[in-house]
């Protein structure tokens, strides 16, 4: 993967607004609270884990588990994957 793609999708992670979250998971149909989106932000601001390594990868998902559910946390790694292979990336 291109380092600069790289680079800028982790420091979009890590500058996401509550807005921006809750703006992604409508258009996705995942379900979020405020509170949720909030932990959310709160987490990836505080993480430095990298998507695009699969250890790091789960470890962001069994968090975004405790702070909504299983379900949700699913249904976000295949949007993930899903988004990645339509941009070429190769995780």
């Amino acid at each position: 993967m291109n380092f600069i793609v790289h680079k800028l999708v982790l420091n979009k992670l890590r500058n996401l607004s509550v807005e921006e979250i809750m703006e992604q998971s409508q258009a996705y149909q995942v379900q979020l609270t405020q509170l949720q989106a909030s932990q959310i932000v709160q987490f990836l601001r505080q993480n430095k884990l990298d998507p695009f390594k699969e250890a790091d990868r789960m470890q962001m998902l069994k968090a975004l588990a405790q702070i909504t559910d299983r379900e949700t946390a699913k249904k976000t790694h295949q949007i993930f994957l899903q988004l990645a292979k339509e941009h070429g990336i190769k995780l």
